[in-house]
Formats: C-alpha cells, structure tokens, sequence
C-alpha cells in the first residue's frame, strides 16, 4: 500500500481543526477535485460519508466509515470506491504555543497495479493541494495570517 505521512503546525486549536475536517458535508465548497460530499447514518461518534471527486472527463465516488474522538481524532475507512484499499487518520495536538500539531496518515491500494505508478504521483501532487485548501479554508474560518510552518 501507498503510503503519504504529513506534518505540519497550524496556528489554530486542536477543536478548531478537528471541527473543520469533521465537517464533511462542505468539502465540495473548498477542497479541489471534490464535486459532492455528504455524510448519513450519524452516531455520536461515527458516520458514513460519500465524496464525489473529479473533474469534467472522469469522476468516481467512494464510501468511508468516518470515526471521531474530538478533539483531537478523526480516522476513516473506505468502504466501497475505485480503490482496492484506504484508510486516513487526522491527528490534532495542542503545542505548547498556542498552535496545533496535525499529524496526516493516508494509505492506499489502487485496483489496478497497472496504473500504480502514474496515479501515486497523481495522488501524491493532489494530496498537497488539497492540504492547502485546508490550511486556507481553516484561515478564512478562524481569521489567521498564512504564517504556519512545516514540520
């Protein structure tokens, strides 16, 4: 499985973050490539979610079970999609500045081996793209300059 680890630290709380990345149901209102995002079957702590992503030539939908421990974990499982396998987990820590240390966990098996190598670069570049729209939606949300640094 494809593996992609991130760190990075924000200048917001663990709560703040956390709230951001549970909000599943507006990803299609800032993240690139999502088309459509909603989550159903809520319990206290868990959901299902669907994303749609894509562009105009090819798009594909999954299912994630989505698991919260606020504030500070929120790991999710696929349940059906275009992947052969994928799991994430969102780790929030307060640091001792103020800021929060967000730990990214992405691993992924796609069906076909075939494609593997191409789609792991395609992946790759679209993971960094969409850490950014989190960063910047998180500015906009909470009202903070981009001044945060990478671990």
């Amino acid at each position: 499985m494809r593996k992609i680890i991130k760190q990075k630290d924000l200048p917001h709380s663990p709560s703040q973050l956390f709230e951001l990345v549970a909000d599943i149901d507006r990803y299609h209102e800032f993240l690139p490539w999502c088309l459509h995002s909603r989550t159903w079957h809520h319990a206290k702590d868990s959901c299902r979610a669907e994303l749609a992503v894509g562009n105009r030539f090819i798009q594909q939908s999954y299912i994630s079970d989505v698991h919260f421990e606020p504030p500070n974990l929120i790991n999710v499982a696929l349940v059906s999609g275009p992947l052969r396998a994928m799991e994430n987990r969102w780790r929030f820590e307060p640091r001792p500045d103020g800021h929060c240390r967000v730990d990214f966990y992405l691993a992924f098996e796609l069906q076909s081996s075939l494609l593997s190598g191409v789609m792991n670069r395609l992946f790759a570049h679209a993971f960094d793209h969409m850490m950014a729209a989190f960063e910047k939606r998180a500015r906009a949300l909470y009202q903070t300059a981009p001044d945060s640094k990478t671990s």
